[in-house]
């Protein structure tokens, strides 16, 4: 008979691959086939991990956030290069 599934057994390699692929927002089924893991394992890793989860999620809008802002600001300035020179 199978035990609760907690996640606390399994390596730690495994382990981050799964709050990393949370915190992407991968579901628990694709997070479960691609570490190969059961999807009661990955929902009590993301469960227990969910603040680290959202922390991660927000660091990773963060950094989306920083690189458009400096993609936007390079072409307005190759925009505005352009104009000056013609």
């Amino acid at each position: 008979m199978a035990g609760k599934a907690t996640g606390e057994r399994i390596p730690g390699r495994k382990y981050r691959q799964i709050v990393e692929a949370a915190s992407r927002g991968d579901s628990i089924n694709l997070i479960s086939r691609n570490v190969k893991v059961t999807w009661h394992t990955v929902k009590a890793v993301v469960e227990r991990e969910s603040r680290e989860i959202a922390e991660r999620k927000q660091e990773l809008l963060d950094q989306s956030l920083r690189i458009a802002r400096r993609a936007a600001n390079r072409i307005e300035d190759t925009i505005d290069e352009a104009n000056l020179s013609q």
